[in-house]
């Protein structure tokens, strides 16, 4: 046979069919000559061009599943956040600030008529309120017995001596959302990586994992993590300002936590190793990591990964012949976000009284009056990253290597943040002008209804708590609220001849509010008065667009609140683009009065 001179350039259907052709008419010319289409020889040659279509459509479609950059399929997506050893975050739970009041008997203490120092209480992380549809949780004390930012009040008032207080702690509990639900999972013969998939949607938190004999399993980054750090009450003479003491603790037994956004699973994988194999060493031996000389008077420079030091050679026990209790924490997304004055109800109350002897009418009595209320809204629930979010995340997250130093590791760590603790929507991060080892994050979070608004306190609390165990010891950060500049948009347009005007008006309006979608909006981004032409020429029977208006609406505007931030829009306005400053977003508010228009 002749040489064929094969080219591989060739993937597509007609290219293929085509070589193919050429290739016949040059080796085989006497063989066969019948390139009719209807022949039973080129029937060969089609269903060969199509093979080789198909085959190479399939070829460069896993090729590109392979490249973050390209890949389009969550399940690769997924996997990818794996090799590059990203966690994808569940939904994330809303936090806030609640108002808890009690109502205490009156005693004299010194000769002075005040609440009874012995009723008393410490309301105890762990209680939960309802109200809303929601289950929230207090996550720190509430301390009664503490006098700072305690207000008393006389109640029940007669001949001018009050028979009992209510005292009021403002806003000084911070709470999570969520519901608590429990597992039981029988386990057999032990088998190594032990998988078990929770098959209950958006678990926001694993709470506790123990097996039958008592043994609890910690979560860990990874499996080869056999510490991990433990806080401690302090109770040294600095507790004021050190109220708490980091130390490292062992944990055999422990397991890792994936969620899956594809399924919204959740799947938990345990350690490989038996609790035969268990080895009793309480921190890695820091003498298995001396440089290796092995007799030699000189060495090249050694590699030496800080985190050696916290492995050691097991994976972890994992659990067998047991039954594994596994207890976690449901909800999350935007549903879990409620106005202020929602919470109003104490539904599991845990309460320790200055004098456990105090008299139990008096104490069921403080118990019966504990009330409860939220004066702010619970932010910060949001429904979790879309599979774009995720690649950029992906690299983002792999270009930091566990590291906060420019401002976009920053951002990760942000947007990386455990969901216990509440996420933001939009957040930018950028070098403080005065201070340069200092950091300014600006951060906006959303309301309920998908609203925009300012951040809580308590989520910047757990921002900035978060970013310390990252940041480099020089740095500072400062959290503040970014700008919410609320916008309007009014419209004149040129409709085709035989156009139902109203319905042409309203497929307008809604063309122009899908591209206001604040999903669609970073901070920073400015308003392109072009892109809203061409959005409104878009749409079936606009003949033209004959005038574009932006404006700006701030703090009372025919009854309806907005944001108080006052924008000039014809100042911000340069050659059709309106710029927005690095630190704001703008947000069609209210889609019903903010987007109008005028059919000619």
């Amino acid at each position: 046979m002749a040489n064929s001179n094969i080219k591989y350039t060739d993937k597509d259907f007609d290219s293929l069919k085509s070589k193919l052709q050429t290739y016949i008419r040059q080796n085989f010319p006497d063989t066969y000559q019948d390139f009719n289409e209807s022949s039973s020889g080129m029937m060969l040659v089609e269903l060969f061009s199509f093979m080789g279509d198909t085959l190479n459509y399939y070829i460069d479609h896993q090729f590109q599943e392979l490249l973050l950059e390209n890949a389009i399929e969550t399940k690769n997506i997924i996997n990818l956040a794996k090799t590059f050893a990203y966690n994808i975050k569940p939904p994330a739970t809303s936090t806030g600030l609640v108002t808890v009041s009690i109502v205490v008997p009156s005693a004299y203490t010194s000769g002075i008529n005040g609440p009874d120092p012995d009723l008393l209480i410490k309301l105890l992380a762990g209680t939960k309120f309802t109200g809303g549809g929601q289950t929230v949780e207090l996550l720190d004390d509430i301390d009664f017995t503490n006098a700072t930012d305690r207000i008393v009040s006389a109640n029940n008032i007669e001949n001018g001596i009050a028979s009992a207080y209510r005292i009021t702690k403002k806003n000084a509990g911070r709470c999570i959302t969520g519901n608590l639900s429990e597992k039981q999972v029988p386990i057999g013969a032990f088998k190594q990586f032990r998988t078990i998939t929770l098959a209950d949607p958006n678990i926001s938190e694993i709470i506790d994992i123990r097996d039958s004999e008592g043994n609890k399993y910690y979560e860990v980054d990874f499996l080869a993590q056999d510490t991990i750090y433990s806080s401690e009450t302090n109770i040294n003479s600095d507790s004021s300002i050190v109220p708490s003491i980091l130390k490292l603790i062992r944990v055999p037994r422990r397991f890792i936590k994936v969620f899956n956004p594809d399924t919204g699973t959740t799947t938990l994988t345990f350690g490989g190793a038996s609790a035969r194999s268990l080895n009793t060493d309480i921190i890695p031996d820091i003498t298995e990591l001396a440089l290796p000389l092995a007799g030699k008077t000189n060495f090249t420079t050694i590699s030496i990964d800080p985190e050696n030091f916290l492995n050691t050679k097991g994976f972890g026990v994992g659990p067998a012949n047991t039954t594994l209790t596994v207890k976690y924490k449901l909800g999350g997304g935007f549903s879990t976000n409620f106005q202020a004055g929602s919470v109003n109800e104490v539904a599991v109350a845990s309460i320790e009284f200055a004098n456990p002897a105090a008299s139990l009418a008096d104490k069921n009595s403080v118990i019966g009056s504990v009330s409860v209320t939220n004066e702010k809204p619970f932010l910060g629930g949001d429904d979790g990253l879309t599979m774009d979010q995720v690649k950029k995340s992906i690299s983002a997250n792999f270009a930091t290597q566990q590291r906060v130093v420019t401002d976009a590791d920053f951002l990760v760590r942000i947007l990386s943040m455990p969901p216990k603790f509440g996420s933001v929507f939009r957040a930018r991060a950028t070098r403080n002008r005065v201070n340069k080892n200092a950091t300014t994050i600006s951060i906006i979070s959303r309301e309920l209804n998908g609203d925009l608004a300012l951040a809580t306190n308590s989520l910047k609390q757990n921002i900035k708590t978060y970013l310390t165990q990252f940041r480099m010891l020089t740095d500072g950060v400062d959290i503040i609220d970014s700008e919410i500049i609320n916008i309007a948009i009014n419209f004149e347009i040129v409709a085709n001849q035989n156009v139902n005007k109203n319905i042409l008006l309203i497929s307008a309006i809604q063309s122009v509010l899908t591209h206001f979608e604040i999903s669609k909006w970073q901070l920073g981004q400015p308003i392109i008065i072009s892109d809203i032409y061409a959005v409104l020429l878009n749409v079936p029977g606009i003949r033209s667009v004959s005038n574009v208006q932006v404006y700006n609406r701030s703090d009372i505007f025919n009854d309806r609140q907005y944001s108080l931030t006052s924008y000039s829009i014809l100042a911000a306005e340069q050659g059709g683009i309106i710029h927005i400053p690095d630190n704001a977003i703008a947000e069609v508010k209210y889609e019903n009065s903010d987007v109008f228009g005028t059919v000619l």
